[in-house]
C-alpha cells in the first residue's frame, strides 16, 4: 500500500480473510487488524475485478 507519505509492503501470507462490502474490501491480518481498500480507489471496473480475483487467489475468504 502506498500514499504520498507512507509506503508499506506486506506478504499475502499475513492476511487471513477478506470481506467485500458494497463500497469496500476489508482485508484482515487478525481479528482486530485489517486494511480497508475503498472501491472508489480503482480507476475502472476491470481494475476492481482484477483486485477481487487477486484476493480470491491469495487470501482465504
Amino acid at each position: 500500500m502506498q500514499s504520498p507519505r507512507v509506503q508499506s509492503t506486506v506478504n499475502w501470507q499475513v492476511y487471513t480473510k477478506f470481506v467485500e462490502t458494497k463500497n469496500l474490501f476489508i482485508i484482515y491480518s487478525s481479528k482486530l487488524t485489517f486494511n480497508i481498500v475503498p472501491k472508489r480507489a480503482f480507476v475502472s471496473r476491470e481494475d476492481l475485478d482484477q483486485f477481487r480475483e487477486l484476493l480470491l487467489a491469495q487470501v482465504v475468504k
